[in-house]
This record gives structure tokens, sequence and C-alpha cells, in this order.
């Protein structure tokens, strides 16, 4: 499927990343959550209570381009994927402060730190073109 974003009503709670599969991240909007998926297929666990986790996991917060590519190391300390889009790229990595983070091979610098909504924490990412390999690392959690 070509699908790559869908909205989970609030009611559903918080995905749960650590236990769903082919979920990159989601940001929240005025009608619920927006969730990001990997590829044409995935399983979304939520959390009805909403419940925080001590170290959260980074996460796509939102991109302006397509997400064509999503891996996770099993022990979380290193995402990468790739994004294209149709103009310079825009995206922001929720819960990624402390985290080293590489756009095609070299390092980059958060534009700012969006505004934090129920208590995550937002880096906003502008790249001049309008494809990239993204690679996130991070320290243990």
């Amino acid at each position: 499927g070509e699908l790559r974003t869908l909205r989970l009503p609030g009611p559903l709670g918080t995905p749960q990343l650590a236990a769903s599969q082919g979920v990159a991240g989601y940001r929240g909007g005025p009608e619920g959550l927006y969730v990001h998926l990997t590829g044409g297929s995935a399983w979304l666990r939520t959390d009805p209570a909403s419940g925080t986790v001590a170290r959260p996991a980074p996460y796509l917060h939102e991109a302006n381009a397509r997400l064509v590519d999503w891996s996770t190391a099993a022990d979380g300390t290193r995402t990468d994927f790739r994004l294209q889009g149709h103009a310079p790229i825009v995206f922001s990595l929720a819960n990624a402060r402390g985290c080293q983070v590489r756009a095609d091979q070299r390092a980059i610098a958060p534009e700012r730190t969006a505004p934090a909504t129920a208590g995550t924490d937002v880096l906003a990412y502008r790249l001049t073109h309008a494809a990239a390999q993204i690679q996130l690392q991070c320290p243990a959690r």
C-alpha cells in the first residue's frame, strides 16, 4: 500500500513504539494522533492510559517527505531511515536530545527545538536537498 500516515483517534491512546511493528513515530493533531508507518503494513499497539516511559526512545515526529526505509537496531541505539520528497526536507525527531544525527554521512544539528507537546522533546532539522539517508545514533537508554 501507498498509505504511510494514518490518524488515530485520541481515545485509543498513545502508540507504544517498542511493542509495535512497522511504526516510525507519531505526532499529535487536533483530531488525534498522526501515526507514521514504515511500509505498507504495520501492527500498532497503544496505551489508552497514555502512560509515560522513563526514558522514551527517539522517533520520527513529522516530515515533509515520504518515509521509504526504516530500521532500528535491536538495542535501540541506532536508527537508519530514508526520506524522499519533492522539496528540501524538513523533519523533526522526538526524544532525540543527546543523539547524533547524520544526513548522507554528514553530522547535522537541529535548526530549532519545536514546541514540546505533552512532555515530548522535539528537535527540528532542515536539509537543502529532497532526499536523504538519515542515521540517528543514541547512547544506550
